[in-house]
């Protein structure tokens, strides 16, 4: 399990996510992506970081979007950028300011149950997290339908294979 997982569990009122988008050009996306590899040792390291991932657009490959899960608004600006190793961080992503169209912290007001999330996400057939507020079962039959049954959700999920639509 993920550690922000665990901890969304736990604290689901206090984590806040941080957005920011930048738009790269094509020449530079390459050097981009190399420096939060590099930056991504501090995010990892850090105990208000709860997780973070850097996705590139489709359509418009010179758009990307920078998602960070923190603790808390409190942990990421008054822990995280106070932090001996913040510099590491800054120096790395730094070349790259003048490219941001947004930088802001978001609440998560609703999503999918942790309990199914996890359990598709990883695979597992049968089993429950270990939040036990969050218990669910996932049976996986022959012809590749997942049911997930889960606390959180009062209905019957039910995914079909790969011809069925959503």
């Amino acid at each position: 399990m993920h550690r922000w997982s665990q901890v969304v569990h736990k604290e689901r009122g206090q984590m806040v996510i941080e957005y920011i988008r930048y738009i790269v050009g094509t020449d530079r996306s390459a050097e981009f992506e190399q420096a939060y590899r590099q930056a991504s040792a501090v995010l990892e390291a850090d105990e208000h970081c709860l997780g973070y991932e850097v996705a590139r657009g489709v359509e418009e490959p010179e758009h990307f979007v920078v998602r960070i899960e923190w603790d808390s608004v409190e942990g990421h600006e008054k822990g995280f950028r106070t932090s001996p190793r913040f510099a590491e961080f800054f120096k790395a992503v730094q070349p790259f300011f003048d490219q941001i169209e947004e930088m802001k912290h978001y609440t998560i007001r609703f999503d999918q149950p942790p309990a199914a999330r996890e359990t598709l996400a990883h695979g597992v057939t049968e089993g429950t997290t270990t939040d036990p507020t969050a218990t669910c079962t996932a049976t996986e039959t022959a012809d590749g339908s997942i049911s997930v049954v889960s606390r959180e959700v009062t209905e019957l999920a039910t995914r079909k294979g790969p011809d069925a639509r959503n």
